[in-house]
């Protein structure tokens, strides 16, 4: 997990950090950009993590160290993407789509692959197997927040829902992140061809039986995710 300049870091679950660890980070360095890593994988499944988290630095650094649009945007994106699809088994698959995370999954396979070669194919399928999976390298760091911008406008009506329930809306959520960002998002809610795409996502989404068949739960969202991602891809060809 990555924690900005003056976020408080907390001990529990799958971060057991002693008190030391926890002055380190809370006090020595506060001000600092901060990460926390489990450290009981692999070593190159560590090394994956940790280029993932550095990545959401970069991403925040190009906003500014006090800005709260990062997390804003990943916060809002997760909740849409769990009240339209349900918070199921394997769904987190489509968080993956997810622009920030996509770049940031995609400098962790990009390093690994650089510094362990083919040992990647050893972890292809455990529990970090997303930080494996990219052949791309992340995005431009210029254009995040207008991927940002077209990833939110694939379920738009239901992303602007969230206004009200927030008090924030959806262009004062990326005014300082995206130029022009009201014409964009007009052009984005009256696209019929990606709520198309948005809902075809929906309909394809697996049983819970077909969770239960599926070798590896995030499998049986494959055409739920690839039709998202077509409708990302759609969206953002139209504000670009």
């Amino acid at each position: 997990m990555y924690f900005k300049p003056y976020d408080a870091v907390a001990a529990g679950g799958d971060f057991p950090l002693s008190t030391a660890q926890l002055h380190e980070a809370n006090v020595k360095h506060r001000d600092r950009h901060r990460i926390v890593v489990f450290t009981g994988a692999s070593e190159y499944e560590v090394a994956a993590l940790m280029r993932h988290e550095l990545e959401h630095v970069r991403q925040q650094i190009r906003l500014g160290d006090s800005s709260e649009t990062l997390l804003l945007v990943q916060e809002r994106t997760t909740d849409v993407l769990s009240d339209v699809y349900g918070a199921r088994l394997g769904s987190a698959r489509l968080y993956n789509l997810i622009p920030m995370e996509w770049d940031a999954n995609a400098a962790g396979a990009a390093f690994v692959a650089s510094t362990y070669g083919d040992v990647a194919k050893a972890v292809s399928s455990g529990e970090h197997a997303q930080l494996f999976r990219k052949t791309a390298r992340p995005g431009s760091l210029e254009d995040l927040g207008l991927r940002s911008l077209a990833f939110a406008g694939t379920h738009a009506p239901v992303f602007r829902s969230w206004d009200a329930r927030n008090g924030q809306t959806v262009e004062g959520l990326f005014e300082s992140w995206v130029d022009d960002v009201e014409r964009s998002w007009t052009v984005l809610e009256g696209s019929a061809e990606v709520r198309g795409l948005a809902r075809a996502s929906v309909d394809a989404s697996p049983s819970d039986d077909e969770i239960a068949r599926a070798v590896r739960p995030p499998e049986a969202w494959a055409r739920s995710y690839n039709l998202l991602e077509q409708a990302h891809e759609r969206a953002l060809a139209l504000i670009r």
